[in-house]
């Protein structure tokens, strides 16, 4: 909430029509509702205002039935303090609403309780906005989890069940006190659903499913009475809850979403094999570091040849194309894995030999 210059206001009026012409006339217009219309809201902090805060607590057993087959069971509690509520200083309350009641318009023969704002009252506005000793809402739920995990299927799944309450009977207007304590209703336990499934085949293909069933959202029917209903209503309309709170809901929602996937690995050769044993010594290679070396191309260097000339032959066949690399006794660019794997050890050779110690660095792919 903002206590800033900058506002958005609402008037709201009645219109009765005198003349049938549909179009609004002066004398037409009913009082007004907001008397501090286009000016920012006399609404002001408690200077003992104090954050809201919550406390939460959650007790949790974890604990393996059978082999690879694992239960999760947890018990959860949250609870809301110091919410803040707003009263209006310029009214008294109960003095200035009078009860008043209607029918339900859904029969049944029970009146509606419609509590009526003195007309002198009418627009008045002193707000403060305060941590309310009250009002509060907290939540209890149990949760249930299981897993189990094979050599080629894996299960996830689990069951929540619990349920918010709420207590809102400190308010400003006293047309909020029905139903304002959701303990003395019949609220029942919500129970939410989730399994989630994978089994590998061969080929490496995965086929997989989730199932989740979530339940509908709470309904609210309210019954909206005014001055057409009410002529004594002073207010310009009143809205009554008529279904008592967990009473009504929304059709629970199922989903279901099945998936196949192809696992392909994909391999990319940075540098081709048999020459960047060489490559990666090339930076510490210099006078001196002559040595007998077996370098990845396979041909061994005579003492004529020092390593810093082996090291700009073998990068000259770098770039060579394949019946160049074969005419040198280099392999193919397309080597196999056995070959990548023998070239290591030459690769470590030459590090030592050109005084990199034994490093040699990223692998080849």
């Amino acid at each position: 909430m903002t206590y800033g210059p900058s506002l958005v206001a609402v008037d709201q009026r009645t219109w009765t029509d005198l003349n049938g012409d549909d179009i609004g006339q002066e004398n037409e217009i009913g009082p007004t509702s907001n008397t501090n219309f286009g000016v920012r809201r006399n609404q002001n902090p408690d200077p003992n205002i104090s954050r809201p805060y919550q406390v939460v607590a959650d007790l949790g057993i974890q604990h393996q039935l059978f082999p690879r087959f694992g239960l999760t069971v947890s018990y959860d509690y949250r609870r809301f303090y110091n919410t803040i509520w707003t009263t209006n200083l310029a009214l008294d309350i109960p003095v200035d609403y009078t009860l008043l009641s209607v029918p339900d318009p859904r029969g049944g023969g029970q009146p509606l309780p419609v509590y009526n704002l003195a007309p002198g009252k009418l627009g008045l506005i002193n707000e403060l906005d305060a941590n309310s000793s009250t009002n509060t809402t907290w939540y209890k739920g149990v949760d249930v989890s299981l897993n189990y995990r094979a050599q080629n299927l894996t299960l996830l799944g689990g069951v929540s069940i619990g349920r918010t309450l709420s207590s809102t009977c400190q308010v400003e207007d006293p047309n909020s006190l029905r139903f304002c304590d959701q303990s003395s209703s019949d609220v029942p336990l919500r129970t939410q659903f989730k399994l989630a499934g994978t089994y590998v085949l061969p080929y490496d293909i995965h086929i997989g499913a989730n199932f989740q069933s979530q339940p509908g959202a709470e309904q609210s029917t309210t019954y909206a009475v005014v001055r057409s209903i009410l002529p004594s209503l002073t207010q310009t309309s009143v809205n009554v809850r008529l279904n008592e709170p967990g009473s009504t809901y929304l059709d629970r929602v199922n989903q279901l979403e099945r998936h196949a996937v192809e696992v392909v690995q994909a391999v990319r050769c940075r540098r081709p094999p048999g020459v960047v044993a060489v490559q990666h010594a090339e930076c510490q290679c210099g006078p001196g570091a002559d040595q007998h070396v077996r370098t990845g191309t396979g041909k061994r260097h005579d003492d004529s040849e020092s390593t810093t000339a082996a090291c700009r032959r073998d990068n000259q066949i770098l770039d060579a194309s394949d019946e160049q690399r074969r005419a040198a006794g280099c392999p193919a660019r397309n080597t196999t894995t056995n070959y990548l794997k023998r070239t290591l050890a030459a690769r470590r050779i030459a590090s030592r030999a050109c005084g990199c110690g034994g490093r040699v660095g990223r692998t080849d792919c």
